[in-house]
């Protein structure tokens, strides 16, 4: 079985790839960081909900695309899932801002952990929603 990795030179390969980091990295951050988005820990079960789907989802796009598996494409499967993790990363950066904008007396580390989370978690939403513009073309297209 030969390996497609002309799919990683395109711009929806390269994006799989970005969501990729930026999942890991925000995962990262929250699970070895100490860092958190909220007072309750129902955000911090959500976001680590959302990013787990992320880091199982995105990789498994990425090696059916990686053997040549394209019909998936075709479906509104791709197009769907990015559209919901874009939106509930989306809503966790929000609920992180929204937080830490406040007057809070944390300690600064925790609070510097806490917005570098929020900001990747903004930053993996828009990669989302990027791919999602580029799987709907495709599915249209199709």
């Amino acid at each position: 079985m030969a390996v497609n990795t002309d799919y990683l030179k395109s711009v929806p390969g390269i994006l799989k790839l970005v969501e990729l980091i930026f999942v890991v990295t925000a995962f990262g951050i929250l699970r070895g960081g100490g860092a958190f988005l909220n007072e309750t820990s129902d955000a911090d079960f959500f976001v680590c909900g959302v990013l787990v789907t992320g880091l199982i989802v995105t990789p498994l796009l990425l090696v059916c695309y990686l053997m040549g598996r394209t019909e998936i494409q075709q479906s509104i499967l791709e197009l769907s899932l990015n559209l919901l993790l874009f939106v509930f990363l989306f809503s966790a950066g929000v609920v992180g801002a929204a937080f830490w904008d406040k007057r809070i007396s944390f300690s600064k580390s925790t609070k510097q952990k806490s917005v570098a989370l929020t900001s990747f978690c903004f930053l993996a939403s828009f990669a989302y929603l990027a791919d999602s513009v580029f799987a709907f073309r495709k599915f249209r297209s199709g």
